[in-house]
């Protein structure tokens, strides 16, 4: 499914809960998903069963939400795709960190055990593992995961700050990952230069929150 695709579903499903029309967006995601189960179309299939999960929460119905969560980690393949979607399924939308962080362990697991994916991918399972450790209450083992990531995640410092994690050593691993980014400056891509730019705009507000106040 193209993004333009997708951003015209999510916006239908959107209106359509707003609405209070979320059966009517079930039964259109539905019948997408059928046509599509067959396809080689993974990435779409899985986008569209987040919708449905989506609107099954958004209507209250947590247990058929919980219910297609476990249907679908038995019927599809145990990808780091599919394990991460389940992560942030459960924690997202059931809040259940526990599974949640079982299956964005799953999904570091299996993507570290391949090349196959970019460091943009790596970065997004090491800061889903992070933030499904942070829901948990395990702040030391959220930190540990986010500073492994190829691409510290800035959005994940700040919550990290914000749960008392300390400041400096934020900043530390934060100047680490552009020292190294910039030894492949040539080869970054758009979503990675975005994260530089973050990553420069954090450390400048750490730097000044360092700074001893003006009586």
């Amino acid at each position: 499914m193209e993004p333009l695709a997708c951003f015209r579903v999510n916006a239908e499903v959107e209106r359509l809960l707003e609405a209070g029309r979320g059966d009517e967006a079930l039964r259109s995601l539905e019948r997408e998903l059928s046509r599509s189960e067959n396809s080689e179309d993974a990435a779409g299939y899985r986008f569209l069963f987040s919708q449905i999960i989506v609107c099954q929460a958004r209507m209250g119905r947590k247990d058929e939400a919980r219910r297609l969560l476990e249907d679908f980690a038995e019927k599809l393949s145990p990808s780091p795709e599919n394990a991460l979607l389940l992560s942030e399924g459960y924690l997202d939308h059931l809040r259940d960190p526990e599974r949640a962080v079982h299956h964005a362990a799953l999904a570091l697991l299996r993507v570290e055990d391949t090349s196959a994916y970019s460091d943009e991918f790596l970065a997004r399972v090491h800061s889903q593992l992070a933030r499904t450790l942070l829901a948990a209450g395990d702040i030391h083992g959220a930190h540990g995961a986010w500073s492994e990531a190829p691409l510290p995640d800035p959005r994940i410092a700040m919550e990290l700050i914000e749960a008392g994690f300390d400041r400096n050593e934020i900043k530390i691993t934060l100047e680490e990952s552009l020292f190294l980014l910039s030894d492949r400056s040539g080869t970054s891509s758009a979503e990675s230069a975005t994260t530089v730019d973050r990553i420069r705009r954090l450390i400048a507000w750490i730097e000044a929150e360092e700074m001893p106040k003006q009586p």
